[in-house]
């Protein structure tokens, strides 16, 4: 059975995030808290998360992760571009919406969903604001980030009305994998990715049967989005967001440019993709992982040669191979959580 544990992170945090104090003293909030013991909150995220795969695919590709989202900067609390004014104004429209109550609530729908009956599977869940200035958060992930393992699932926001609406997808999308990756930490290979990825769109699918295209309504850019980074870029002294200029480590970040918006492919490249796919089913390599999932795009703007995808159509591929996968074996979502990857594809 799959419970939900819900970690008040966004209240340990919130001194810290939310303090007028200098760098100094607000490393030594953070040091109490969340980085200075074994039991505080960054060690303990820490130490569980996959070291290897999932963070490296991550990474790959600048989009969800521990490093590339959470990590950075301390989660933005040393960010000196953002600004105590943004963070103040994020914790009042979280605490206006009740995000808490409204995280749970959407992945407790998600967990009904899948059900996986046959074994004890505890996910806790930490909820942290989006560090605003982050541009790759705001202009890659369109200011809503997930990751989940190791029994937790993360998420970081920033709460404008159109990624309050595509939150819930979101979820639905990570608690399959954050279930997939905490039963399967083992999985190294791009079918052990591709099943996971397919169990999350047909959680997506299965939980809101409504959507048409539940392996990309994770990643789309929602429709308020250009107003949204007008006013981050206000609350942190800019005229607009092009004008930000991030601080990563030192390091002066500037024209990032917005994510491509994922569509359903034609009936061509759907076949080529399925071609490509199935070729490189046992390719271990992270940054080529990445690349066929989530398209030559986001790899080739980190550094990395490209393997000739489009933008998220390895997501649209493991969405056709796991429901092949459902379909001729008779399996529930809940069942193929807990079959190896080689029995599914």
């Amino acid at each position: 059975m799959l419970s939900l544990i819900y970690v008040d992170s966004l209240g340990v945090m919130k001194p810290i995030y939310t303090a007028r104090v200098r760098p100094s003293e607000r490393l030594a909030l953070a040091l109490d808290t969340v980085f200075g013991t074994d039991q505080s909150l960054f060690p303990t995220l820490q130490k569980d998360r996959r070291s290897t795969q999932l963070t490296a695919v991550s990474a790959a590709c600048g989009l969800d992760g521990f490093d590339t989202q959470f990590a950075t900067q301390g989660f933005g609390l040393f960010d000196p571009t953002r600004k105590v004014e943004a963070s103040d104004w994020i914790y009042a429209e979280f605490e206006r919406i009740d995000l808490a109550a409204q995280v749970m609530t959407a992945l407790q729908k998600a967990a009904d969903t899948l059900n996986p009956v046959e074994v004890d599977l505890p996910i806790e869940v930490y909820i942290i604001p989006l560090n605003g200035a982050y541009q790759a958060g705001m202009l890659r992930a369109f200011g809503l980030s997930t990751m989940g393992g190791g029994g937790r699932l993360m998420m970081t926001l920033w709460p404008s009305a159109g990624n309050l609406a595509r939150l819930p997808h979101r979820l639905a999308w990570e608690l399959a994998r954050a279930a997939r990756f905490t039963l399967h930490p083992e999985g190294e290979t791009l079918r052990d990715w591709l099943v996971t990825v397919g169990l999350a769109s047909h959680g997506v699918a299965a939980t809101y049967p409504d959507l048409s295209a539940p392996w990309i309504a994770p990643f789309v850019m929602p429709a308020d989005w250009t107003q949204a980074l007008q006013h981050a870029a206000q609350l942190h002294g800019a005229p607009d967001y092009a004008a930000l200029v991030g601080n990563v480590y030192g390091h002066k970040i500037k024209g990032i440019n917005l994510a491509p918006q994922p569509a359903p492919l034609d009936d061509d490249e759907r076949e080529y993709s399925l071609e490509v796919i199935r070729s490189a089913l046992d390719e271990t390599i992270p940054q080529r992982i990445a690349g066929y999932l989530y398209g030559d795009v986001f790899i080739t703007e980190q550094g990395h040669p490209g393997v000739g995808m489009s933008p998220y159509a390895g997501l649209e591929v493991a969405h056709v191979l796991m429901g092949e996968a459902l379909s001729r074996l008779g399996l529930t979502l809940g069942q193929a959580l807990l079959l190896p990857s080689n029995a599914l594809i």
